[in-house]
């Protein structure tokens, strides 16, 4: 089938700029008080290359990245004719993806399916639009090719977990979606159709560099945490293999000639033991590979000298 999954137009002027990709932050950004940076959407590029790999025809766009207005983005949908059109979801832009998705609804008759932050507070209430199809509450890649595949096939529509749909007058509710247990198992984020220049991190001292997530998830549970609480629903720490992770290095260093990676999760930190075991794998290979993390402070100085 042929999917588009986007994220789409925010605000973008001389001033001021929308940032939004996966759960990380969605906030209006002052061009002038700030470093250029936008985060790399990582739920929408591994969802792609999960459809990419079942053989479905992706179209991934990351309109915010791109910097694409209205009339940009409306040229593309209406050339690429999506029968799917999936897009992530934030509070504080929800009219903004409400307004897009009834518009590639009336000019495409595409199947509309939302996911993200707000879809998966609010799952009930964003059915009650008549251009929504269908809304998937949590982490969503596994249960978007399960949908897609369902609709490929003209199978009927079955109650699926995170997935929540009318049927009738009701709702099918699916409550949380199901964790992907075996990281290792999915294919690398689709990196090939976004704009990867744009994902240079100011935290970086090396460019060109990438972001990249070596687990998913925080066994802490913090009660202001969107992440731990809105996508995942309870507790959720699920790391990579050191040797899937340093495969993926390989990867950005061979097809993009990355001199820095920065580990984008939670906390690359939690599993100390591990960090070390990524950096014995990276010296075992002898790769030439500056990186940086996000991480809490309970890093020991063990750690660090190692």
């Amino acid at each position: 089938m042929r999917v588009l999954i986007a994220n789409l137009p925010w605000v973008n002027d001389k001033e001021q700029c929308g940032l939004r990709a996966g759960s990380r932050w969605p906030h209006i950004k002052i061009k002038k008080e700030q470093l250029p940076y936008y985060p790399f959407p990582f739920f929408l590029a591994y969802a792609a290359a999960m459809l990419k790999e079942a053989g479905h025809q992706v179209h991934l766009k990351d309109c915010i990245a791109e910097e694409l207005d209205g009339n940009d983005f409306r040229r593309y949908f209406e050339r690429i004719k999506p029968e799917i059109a999936v897009f992530e979801t934030s509070t504080p832009s929800i009219y903004n993806d409400l307004a897009w998705t009834k518009a590639i609804k009336k000019e495409t008759s595409a199947i509309t399916v939302l996911t993200g932050p707000h879809a998966s507070a609010m799952p009930n209430e964003l059915l009650k639009n008549g251009f929504v199809d269908y809304v998937i509450r949590g982490e969503y890649e596994g249960v978007l090719l399960r949908l897609v595949e369902t609709i490929a096939r003209r199978n009927n529509i079955s109650p699926v977990k995170g997935l929540y749909y009318r049927k009738g007058k009701k709702i099918s509710e699916g409550g949380w979606a199901e964790l992907i247990k075996d990281l290792d198992s999915l294919p690398y984020p689709l990196r090939e159709q976004l704009p990867v220049t744009k994902y240079i991190d100011p935290f970086c001292k090396h460019t060109p560099n990438l972001q990249m997530i070596s687990s998913r998830g925080c066994p802490h549970q913090c009660i202001f945490c969107l992440e731990s609480h809105n996508y995942y629903g309870g507790p959720n720490y699920r790391p990579r293999s050191p040797k899937n992770v340093v495969d993926e290095i390989e990867y950005l260093i061979k097809n993009y000639h990355v001199k820095e990676i920065y580990f984008d999760d939670s906390s690359f930190t939690i599993n100390q033991k591990r960090v070390v075991e990524i950096c014995k794998e990276i010296m075992k290979r002898n790769l030439r590979i500056f990186w940086s993390c996000m991480a809490d402070s309970s890093l020991s100085r063990d750690t660090l000298a190692k």
